[in-house]
């Protein structure tokens, strides 16, 4: 009987030890993989440069269109928009537009014009951290325009000349249903607007050292013919409110003639998940029928030098 109970407590004595053993084996396996889990979780996040890059981009430059002195554009215009007018004529025009406020009320505030496009765009890496990609944006847009003057004949003017021309057809208008009483038209003036276009850009950046790399872009502006058209239907040409003494509107304005190429070169920086770059950018309009249509009588389009900022988020 004793040894009975002796063989039960050293049995007893045994199950008990392998329980407290495993469940000791079982802690300590839950302890290592808790702290491997700890472990992996603070290794440190790769920072090389990932598959794709979305940002935006911003251009910083204020541009000054005109001078403050408007009497050379008005005359170009008329000039170009009016051959068969004697100089009398658009000297009397010119004088009559001075003498009232119709320039100052009508140009007021449009002497500068601060082009602010946002551009947006992406990219992805395809070789050693050079990646290629597609921006774009609505941007203020020089042009020259085929457009029809007064006794109907084809000539290609800058938009700026189109501006200014729409603003003689409206003093001429003015000027004859108030018969010549200049308070009674003065403030009705409006400058049309500039033209906003599609901008696509083909963009390359490359990430060389240190998180430094570089960015180029290549672009054109798109669609600029629907702008024109709904342009012109606003204006007074378009309207038919023309003065009785025109054989039409100074300069009708129907289609582009040559759209600007745009071209930037930059740095960039990247840390970790954030890219920041600043870049230099031109817009300009080039061709050799250009110098033609300068000859002919077309204000030439200066080129829009500007500083881009970009800020992206690369993954």
């Amino acid at each position: 009987m004793r040894f009975h109970q002796r063989l039960m407590a050293s049995c007893l004595a045994f199950a008990a030890g392998w329980l407290v053993s495993v469940h000791a084996q079982t802690l300590d396996e839950s302890l290592l993989e808790q702290h491997a889990s700890a472990t992996q979780v603070r290794e440190p996040i790769s920072d090389e440069p990932g598959l794709w890059n979305v940002w935006i981009e911003v251009d910083l430059g204020t541009l000054e269109q005109f001078d403050s002195n408007t009497d050379p554009h008005l005359l170009g215009a008329m000039q170009l928009g009016h051959p068969g007018w004697p100089n009398a004529t658009a000297i009397a025009t010119l004088g009559g537009m001075n003498n009232s406020v119709f320039i100052d009320a009508s140009m007021n505030w449009q002497s500068q014009y601060v082009p602010r496009p946002v551009f947006v765009g992406a990219s992805v890496n395809v070789w050693k951290n050079l990646s290629f990609g597609l921006q774009g944006g609505r941007a203020w847009t020089p042009i020259f325009v085929n457009c029809r003057r007064a006794d109907g004949e084809m000539v290609v003017a800058s938009w700026n000349q189109v501006r200014f021309a729409d603003l003689v057809d409206q003093y001429l208008y003015y000027d004859e249903i108030h018969v010549g009483n200049h308070w009674e038209f003065e403030y009705n003036g409006q400058f049309a607007e500039g033209l906003k276009g599609w901008r696509l850009e083909l963009v390359a950046q490359q990430e060389l050292t240190m998180g430094l790399g570089w960015t180029a872009s290549l672009g054109k502006t798109v669609g600029m013919n629907g702008q024109i058209a709904s342009a012109a239907s606003e204006m007074f040409g378009g309207q038919g409110l023309i003065a009785s003494n025109q054989s039409g509107a100074t300069l009708t304005p129907i289609n582009a003639a040559a759209t600007p190429t745009s071209v930037s070169l930059g740095m960039t920086y990247r840390s970790r998940g954030w890219l920041m770059g600043l870049s230099w950018s031109n817009v300009f309009i080039s061709g050799t029928q250009r110098n033609d249509w300068v000859a002919q009588g077309a204000d030439p389009v200066e080129p829009l030098t500007q500083v881009r900022a970009k800020l992206g988020v690369n993954f």
